[in-house]
């Protein structure tokens, strides 16, 4: 929740495996360390991947079995790596083995339940974040509760089965001000517990904010300190992050032996580290410190090690370390602190870090002492450090081993007692000179709660400490923003009753406030504005051999603000800068990647407004005098407007809002996707299900406001094989569609699916493709996808920005085939159309839009006559020839929504067939013709390996190679033979000038609306400019006939083969038994 109103929510359940697979012996395996090379920050991210969340032991089976091939490959490849890069290099300094024996463990307990009221808690975050409302200069302020129950599964070959199930209740708020020197002033307050009573009460919460509305108005009025040496004092909550900080990552096993370490502490056991009276333990197996859940709490380790208490320090003496499986000189084997977030590579990690002093003083003695060192020191003042936000260390060797913390309320104390509130600490310094200092510890014991990062991720810890007293310690200023605070006063709290059409009147109101009053100075006030509110609802689920993996809904509401100074024939926009630094790139005050609260409040909303628009203004000054400064120093090639001027218009375009049933999907998918049990070769597979809306409110200073409802859905199955000549083989069918209502449902889905899995089994042993010149015949949406890709994004007219960076000129888009309006771009038969308004197509709904994002009324648009280029889809951006917009506008520029193809010239589907082959026949070389009837758009099942072989191919334009998913080789007798991993090469858009037939029949392919470079760098800036347009899914269709192409270039698949898999699927096992 955001300022009394709700922001976001969601609930999740998800299984994710990891697979942790040695290969080698204890003493070396694939783990060793590759010493003098680039570092492999690989090797502690694993990529954890998604299992049912059914329990269906062959589905789980079936994920282990492939994620255990795909690991024992990797294991293989690092062992040999290994062993050469040890053969090269000096003998290490730490020999000890890479991986330690363990006693196997047996333990299982029950899954705990999730007990949370949705409800009551969305009451309680409005309830705790309304009070920072009242206030003027508090300008962000979010409340998060987060419930999480994690049941952990851990067998290993050793013999260790082990069950665990640990829930966990956050409560954090987060508020920040702003100095009048820019300086940002955050406070943070969080709450942990084991179970939802552990939590504090509602009265407890709120005297919480009112200390931070008190903190962060006093903030406002302290002054900023200089950089200073001498003593302080750190509370004990402050203490206990500067221990886990500064002195717990030192104490971890495997920093000992990694030779990039620092290894501060590696030789100094059995010295003295600490005072005498000072102990650190770590110990897991505490649950509570008083009424105090602790966050670092857990049974096992995620290596199956028994947790158990640590003392690494005793009476200020180093006796161990923390320690994984992964042994180190005098330590061999594990103390149960092998931790990592899912994902992630387990190494040595604290759990709760525990500071005892033997001789504890009183708070008044400890400051007794501050003071008197002061004196010793002749300092005019000491230090209170009370309270911190979090830190970070530097470890490794070649820079600098520091570590800073940052604190959040800081005092200085002079020496007749009196404490004054400073800003602007960072307390900095490197470890063995600051645990030289510390002197003392008090009987304030605190406790701090929080996800600690390293290099096997995020893990829950805790620590314990006292207040401590250090002789001395260096701060220096802390990294501030120039920014000022917001030019205009927050809007006027409305207290009528929300009625009505309450977003549009928060928007309405507060344009027309901003029109009216935003200015700075004598900087020029904006002569354009508008506001767009993309409310989206969405629903996802994906299964995998008949058993759910995971299913989601949620909704969200995003805002986007254009902004405009100066007037339309030139103005801040159609200019890209570098930023000048992170914040500037993000934005600033919220809006930069913020959404809008959920709830219809007037005030929330408005306040959101405000601010995003105060941030869109500052920008747009900036802009506009770094756009100017650029332009003095070039000739500029054209004296085009930078906006064009549209009629105002009204607009209510809205179609019936898709009912999102979540059971309903969930069996569609788990019907579909259990068509691959029958598909014994298959080793993966997986279908996936999305759908939703988006109900879009917009206006501006012009007059135009529209609403509009856009729905979208698409279902996508993918699988993953090997042909028999070692080959790896993916591939998958996708449909979208303009609403999910028109997706097939369960009965037709799953017989596509059975008929994809068919045809899929049968591409192992088919042919890898020939490298060929020939004709080539694009049937149905093989020839849409085709047009789309190859075509579709040239007939936009994007217009380069300005750049003050030379990359960004160049990358920042063109002006798509506008050099070429007049000329033939097609032959003489074709005619291509756009026309949004259309909403169906042969009884099929395709979508459309009566409005484009702008607010310019769509309308047909006829780019191609008789072959010939007439002009180009264009936004309110002005381009050559081009002054209007074709209400065009869809997410970051000009796209497509509905394209029609034409030809007065089209032949049956036989007759296309035997053009194909009359030219083959003509050309006497091949002897056959190449079908292409589906091209490779299905994705991959593993993340980034879509995008990967899409970067191996060269893309789907620019003249790289396009993969192709289904073809056949056509032979004059009529019979056809597949061909597997085709990839079409060197097709652009000047190759369809060529094309030698066309059908008479059509295709309607839907699929997602995709924009120029330019409008992917506009959406980047928008992002910097505090704003974020409606991150949901537009779609495009394009209606496009059958094309033969007289002579393209298929080019045979690259690379080389793989090993089988070690052993056989178990579903194969299975039917054997």
């Amino acid at each position: 929740a955001s300022f009394g109103a709700i922001t976001d929510r969601s609930d999740e359940r998800r299984r994710a495996l990891d697979v942790q697979l040695r290969v080698g012996s204890y003493a070396f395996d694939n783990t060793h360390a590759v010493r003098g090379e680039f570092p492999d920050f690989g090797m502690f991210f694993n990529s954890p991947v998604d299992i049912p969340i059914d329990n269906d032991p062959m589905a789980i089976r079936a994920a282990l079995w492939y994620e255990t091939q795909q690991r024992y490959r990797d294991a293989v490849e690092a062992l040999s790596h290994a062993r050469t890069n040890a053969g090269l290099r000096v003998a290490p300094e730490d020999s000890s083995p890479d991986f330690s024996r363990e006693s196997p463990q047996q333990y299982i307990e029950a899954p705990e339940s999730l007990v949370v009221d949705r409800n009551a808690w969305e009451a309680k975050l409005r309830r705790y974040t309304a009070p920072f409302a009242q206030q003027h200069d508090i300008y962000g302020a979010n409340a998060y509760f987060n419930a999480t129950v994690e049941t952990h599964w851990y067998v290993n070959s050793e013999g260790t089965t082990i069950q665990t199930s640990q829930p966990g209740y956050r409560l954090y708020i987060a508020a920040f001000s702003k100095a009048d020197d820019g300086m940002e002033l955050p406070r943070y307050e969080s709450f942990y517990a084991a179970t939802p009573d552990g939590l504090p009460d509602d009265q407890t919460v709120l005297r919480a904010v009112d200390r931070m509305i008190g903190d962060l108005q006093a903030l406002r009025r302290a002054p900023a300190i200089d950089p200073y040496t001498g003593p302080a004092i750190l509370s004990g909550r402050a203490s206990a992050v500067f221990f886990h900080e500064i002195l717990g990552h030192r104490l971890e096993g495997h920093r000992q032996k990694n030779e990039d370490e620092g290894q501060t502490f590696a030789h100094h056991v059995a010295e003295a580290v600490l005072p005498a009276g000072f102990s650190v333990s770590f110990d897991p197996t505490l649950r509570k410190l008083g009424n105090t859940d602790l966050a670092g709490y857990y049974r096992y380790d995620d290596e199956g090690v028994k947790a158990r208490r640590v003392g690494v320090i005793e009476r200020g003496v180093l006796k161990t370390f923390l320690m994984s499986r992964m042994p180190i000189q005098g330590f061999a084997n594990s103390n149960g602190h092998g931790r990592r977030q899912v994902g992630f590579t387990a190494v040595a990690r604290q759990s709760n870090l525990i500071v005892q002093v033997a001789a504890p003083k009183t708070r008044a003695q400890l400051k007794q002492q501050l003071i008197d060192q002061m004196r010793q020191q002749h300092k005019p003042f000491g230090l209170f450090f009370d309270d911190i936000e979090g830190g970070f260390t530097i470890t490794q060797r070649g820079i600098p081993n520091a570590f800073e913390v940052l604190p959040i309320m800081v005092y200085r104390v002079f020496p007749d007692g009196r404490e004054e509130l400073v800003r602007g600490v960072d307390l900095i310094g490197t470890p063995l000179t600051v645990f030289s200092k510390v002197t003392a510890g008090d009987d304030q014991v605190a406790v701090f709660n929080g996800m600690c990062g390293a290099e096997s991720g995020y893990v829950p810890v805790s620590a314990v400490s006292p207040g401590i007293l250090i002789s001395q310690i260096e701060i220096q200023k802390k990294p501030k923003s120039s920014e000022r605070p917001p030019i205009l006063p927050p809007p006027p709290r409305d207290p009528s009753p929300d009625t009505g059409n309450v977003v549009l009147r928060a928007m309405r109101d507060e344009l027309a406030r901003s029109m009216a009053d935003l200015h700075l100075d004598t900087m020029p006030r904006p002569y354009f504005l508008s506001y767009r509110i993309d409310d989206a609802t969405h629903l996802n689920a994906a299964a995998s051999r008949g058993s759910l993996i995971n299913s989601a809904a949620g909704r969200n509401r995003r805002l986007t603000v254009e902004l405009r100074i100066g007037d339309y024939t030139f103005d801040n926009t159609n200019f890209l800068g570098m930023p000048s630094d992170m914040s500037d790139f993000m934005g600033e005050f919220g809006g930069g990647m913020g959404e809008l609260p959920l709830d219809d409040d007037y005030s929330a909303l408005r306040r959101e407004l405000w601010l995003a628009t105060d941030g869109s203004y500052k920008s747009a000054v900036s802009d506009i005098a770094e756009k100017r400064a650029v332009l003095a120093n070039r000739t500029r090639r054209t004296d085009l407007p930078d906006f064009s001027r549209e009629d105002p218009v009204t607009i209510t375009d809205t179609v019936p809002v898709p009912r999102l049933d979540r059971a309903t999907v969930e069996s569609i998918v788990r019907s579909a996707s259990a068509a691959f049990v029958n598909a014994p070769d298959v080793y993966q597979s997986e279908v996936t299900w999305s759908g939703g809306f988006a109900r879009t409110w917009y206006v501006n200073s012009e007059g135009t406001s529209y609403t509009r409802v856009v729905p979208w859905g698409s279902v996508h199955a993918r699988a993953s094989s090997q042909a028999t000549d070692g080959l790896p083989l993916e591939d998958g069918i996708a449909e979208f569609a303009a609403t999910p209502d028109e997706l097939p449902g369960r009965e037709a889905l799953t017989r596509r699916v059975q008929d994809f899995a068919s045809r899929f089994t049968k591409l192992r042993a088919t042919p890898p493709s020939e490298t060929y010149n020939g004709p080539v015949l694009f049937e149905g949406s093989a020839a849409a996808e085709l047009f789309a890709s190859a075509v579709g994004t040239d007939l936009s007219a994007d217009r380069a920005p300005v750049s003050d960076n030379g990359m960004l000129q160049r990358m920042g888009g063109a002006e798509g085939l506008i050099d070429q309006i007049g000329s033939r771009v097609l032959p003489r038969a074709f005619t291509v159309v756009e026309n949004p308004t259309i909403r169906q197509f042969d009884g099929k709904v395709i979508g459309g839009a009566l409005v484009d994002d702008e607010g310019v009324r769509t309308r047909e648009t006829r780019l191609v006559e008789r072959g010939v280029l007439k002009t180009l889809l264009t936004t309110r951006v002005p381009v050559t020839g081009i002054p209007r917009s074709t209400g065009s506008r869809r997410g970051g520029g000009p796209a497509v929504t509905n394209l029609f193809v034409t030809t007065d010239s089209g032949l049956t589907d036989a007759q296309l067939r035997k053009r194909a082959l009359a030219l083959v026949a003509q050309q006497g070389t091949t002897g056959y013709a190449i079908v292409v009837r589906r091209i490779g758009r299905g994705g991959s099942l593993r993340g980034l390996g879509g995008v990967m072989s899409m970067m191996r191919s060269g893309g789907l334009s620019g003249g790289g190679a396009i993969p192709v998913a289904d073809a056949v080789k056509l032979f004059p007798d009529g019979h056809e033979e597949p061909i597997r991993g085709a990839l079409l090469a060197g097709v652009t858009a000047a190759s369809f000038k060529d094309i030698a037939a066309a059908s008479r029949s059509r295709t309607a392919l839907t699929m997602p609306a995709r924009v120029g470079m330019r409008g992917m760098f506009l959406m980047l800036g928008a992002m910097r400019r505090s704003s974020l347009g409606g991150m949901f899914s537009q779609t495009a269709t394009f209606v496009v006939p059958s094309l033969l192409f007289e002579e393209l270039s298929i080019r045979k698949p690259t690379g080389d083969g793989i090993a089988p898999p070690a052993f056989g699927p178990p579903w194969v096992e299975t039917t054997r038994e």
